[in-house]
């Protein structure tokens, strides 16, 4: 069965409709998340943000600074506030900046950065349109050896994503989230706010490339662990001075059940990293799994870890 093109997969999940609004997006993005403030990693959350303006400057509508402000539409001067905040001239600086593109305020975007350290460990998105993609593969391998390098980094990926409206209820019945969520299982749909406190030790996502730090390399054994583990011949390592990526095939796939998407270069890639998966046991993951069997989506690729 000939697999669906992005923009046909990108249809589908348009039909999210919530109160007739687009409610759900995906994308290409790349993630990482790490340890500490903006001004402890300014270096490094620097050259992130300096390469997500570069692609996304006049792409960018619409800012959002902190949880408490509604999207304003970009000025001038909305460009320089990050790098501002990671200066010693500022005192108070914001912990979210969530910068965007579309045509109206309140709708997704696959345009898009997002910096957030509200709640730890904090997180740098950029997203651009999944059939832009393949223009970025190779942005997406840098940026992740650059968040190992000059950040105090956990884990991160590069692949299909999917970015939710903040007030999106999934469980509606006017809802097929759940539904997409199971079909496409190479686009990661999980907002990181429920688990998030676990990825400063676990990994947190298997996607097209796969990133973590030293620390949870030694805990999967080392690299010659993990390379024994994997299983496939399509998965790729790539050793840095302070971590690991895995990439899983040539490029991204959409993971598509429906169309049996083969997936195992993801599923290998899971196998290999098994050790640092995120524990059933962890106490924020149980609360939110009791009676809720939808969360074995963070185990579609990797399996329950050992709590640390």
């Amino acid at each position: 069965m000939e697999p669906l093109s992005l923009s046909e997969t990108k249809e589908i999940i348009d039909e999210l409709d919530f109160y007739s609004q687009q409610a759900m997006t995906f994308g290409f993005e790349v993630r990482v998340y790490f340890n500490g403030t903006l001004k402890e990693n300014a270096a490094g959350v620097q050259a992130f943000y300096d390469k997500a303006v570069e692609l996304g400057r006049k792409k960018f509508k619409y800012v959002a600074v902190n949880d408490n402000e509604r999207f304003k539409k970009v000025k001038k001067d909305t460009f320089d506030m990050l790098p501002f905040w990671a200066s010693d001239a500022c005192e108070d600086p914001a912990y979210l900046l969530y910068l965007k593109g579309g045509k109206h305020k309140d709708s997704v975007n696959d345009w898009n950065f997002v910096y957030d350290e509200a709640s730890g460990p904090t997180w740098l998105r950029l997203m651009v349109p999944a059939e832009e993609g393949a223009n970025h593969y190779d942005t997406a391998r840098a940026l992740l050896t650059l968040a190992a390098e000059h950040l105090d980094l956990t884990s991160g990926y590069a692949g299909y994503g999917a970015v939710i409206q903040e007030d999106y209820d999934s469980d509606s019945s006017e809802s097929n989230f759940h539904a997409c969520r199971a079909r496409f299982l190479g686009i990661e749909f999980l907002d990181p706010l429920p688990a998030r406190a676990l990825f400063k030790e676990h990994l947190s996502a298997v996607n097209w490339l796969t990133l973590i730090n030293g620390a949870m390399v030694e805990r999967a054994g080392g690299v010659e662990a993990v390379k024994g583990r994997l299983d496939h011949e399509g998965v790729q390592l790539f050793p840095l001075e302070k971590g690991l990526i895995l990439q899983a095939g040539e490029a991204p796939t959409t993971g598509d059940v429906n169309r049996k998407a083969d997936v195992s270069a993801y599923q290998a890639v899971g196998k290999a990293l098994q050790p640092i998966g995120i524990p059933v046991t962890a106490a924020h993951v149980a609360k939110y799994r009791q009676g809720d069997p939808r969360y074995d989506f963070l185990y579609r690729f990797v399996q329950p870890g050992e709590d640390s």
